[in-house]
């Protein structure tokens, strides 16, 4: 390259542009370095600005201008344990997550640890908390985590009882005609006495859909029959029916829990039971079978709530009784027999949790079997001894009870020298022996299995 008639040349050495140039003729006043006029003197006017920038920027990329270099991330980590406390005997577990962060799952007493968690301002939330769970303060915790720093954030729950897969039933005090509400579960253990009340022998818990709360009848203080509600825990009992002149009994909740069904009669008219609804807290008491000559008691719900089935009795014209097992849609129309036996005594019918199979126990009168566990369609066809099918002919059976899935049923019959609890599969093979273990006369009958399951 040449400037004027004079050689000019450049090369970069480690982002530098080194000029150079003849010593001798590199003196600002000599002719050969003065800009020259014209086009000869603009275009060198141009190379020298261009390589001026250039060795600018160069230079000043040499500098140290680059960023400075951050520095290593300090990390934190943050354990969180869950205390649970109360009558639940097994609680579920809950979800807890860092905000920003992941989730994770953690037992009713359970510990988690978050690794490697940048420091700075947190928050930790805890939920999937039950109904029937209480959460000691606010369900998110703030901190800030410092560096290296292992912080512990502790929940504190208390769970109130809940009849998650359990029987409830009646168990003899050992006084005649004198029962407690107790529950169990399914293999035997965790028997739990319910309510302090002291009942008649027909007074069959009910636990209700969600599992909070428990129905029954009975009488106190020499009044009639009543239909009572308590908490799962044995607090606030209710008397729902709260008419001391008139008989309440066999109730059950609907499906969804809003109604109740049971059996009613005023003993000072004469008349005989009646299937009656009413609502939840015991208003709009409403009579739906409705005939004096008929008695209808044990109702029990069809899965969608839309019908009830029962058992019915009325007289023979030839002497006793003819007993049936009734359905009718819960507006009192389409009352139809679905199945009638003269010379035996059809009880306790129990619909099946999908609504496939009606479950009910059946005697021969004289036979001296006494009643055994029968299945038949919703509309009275395909009926089957059970108990026989299942190996045990001579084996009385009473009080069907359908598990939560339906491929089991609870009943009572009698083991050792008292009536025991024993569970079925739904063809009849009984599993196991009873769980229950009264003896001497300290019976452990009318069960009922609860609704509310695990998810």
């Amino acid at each position: 390259m040449h400037i004027g008639k004079r050689p000019f040349h450049w090369s970069v050495r480690n982002k530098k542009i080194l000029i150079i140039m003849d010593r001798k003729r590199s003196q600002f006043n000599n002719k050969y370095c003065r800009f020259q006029t014209g086009l000869p003197g603009l275009l060198a006017g141009l190379y020298w600005i261009v390589i001026l920038f250039i060795f600018a920027a160069c230079s000043d990329s040499s500098t140290g201008n680059e960023p400075e270099p951050q520095p290593d991330p300090v990390f934190g980590i943050i354990e969180v344990e869950v205390v649970t406390t109360g009558d639940d005997d097994d609680p579920d577990g809950y979800s807890v997550s860092i905000q920003g962060g992941e989730t994770r799952e953690i037992g009713p007493n359970g510990t988690v640890s978050f690794n490697q968690v940048r420091t700075g301002s947190k928050i930790v939330t805890i939920s999937g908390i039950p109904g029937h769970c209480t959460l000691d303060g606010t369900p998110s915790q703030a901190f800030t985590l410092g560096d290296n720093e292992i912080r512990t954030i502790t929940f504190e729950i208390t769970c109130s009882a809940i009849f998650r897969d359990k029987i409830l039933f009646m168990r003899s005090t050992g006084v005649q005609f004198e029962y407690q509400i107790y529950s169990i579960s399914p293999d035997g253990s965790n028997m739990r006495l319910v309510s302090d009340m002291i009942l008649s022998s027909n007074a069959a818990p009910v636990a209700s859909p969600d599992g909070l709360k428990v129905l029954f009848s009975g009488s106190e203080g020499g009044s009639q029959s009543q239909v009572w509600v308590q908490n799962s825990d044995g607090t606030g009992l209710q008397n729902l029916t709260n008419n001391p002149d008139i008989v309440h009994f066999g109730a059950v909740w609907s499906p969804d829990g809003s109604k109740i069904a049971l059996s009613v009669s005023d003993p000072g008219s004469g008349a005989r039971n009646d299937i009656h609804i009413m609502d939840a807290d015991g208003s709009n008491l409403i009579n739906i079978t409705n005939d004096p000559d008929v008695t209808d008691a044990s109702p029990s719900w069809s899965p969608d709530g839309n019908e009830l089935v029962f058992n019915s009795v009325r007289p023979n014209p030839s002497g006793g009784n003819i007993f049936s097992i009734a359905k009718v849609n819960t507006d009192g129309s389409g009352r139809t027999i679905l199945l009638e036996d003269e010379g035996f005594i059809v009880t306790t019918p129990n619909w099946s949790p999908n609504g496939d199979q009606i479950a009910f126990h059946r005697s021969e009168i004289g036979a001296g079997i006494g009643a055994q566990i029968h299945l038949m369609n919703p509309d009275g066809s395909n009926v089957r001894n059970i108990t026989a099918e299942g190996g045990n002919p001579n084996l009385g059976s009473n009080w069907p009870a359908w598990s939560p899935d339906g491929n089991q049923i609870a009943f009572h019959a009698s083991g050792g020298t008292a009536l025991n609890l024993f569970i079925m599969n739904k063809n009849g093979e009984i599993q196991g022996g009873r769980i229950t273990n009264g003896e001497n006369s300290q019976h452990h009958i009318n069960p009922s299995w609860s609704p509310f399951t695990r998810n």
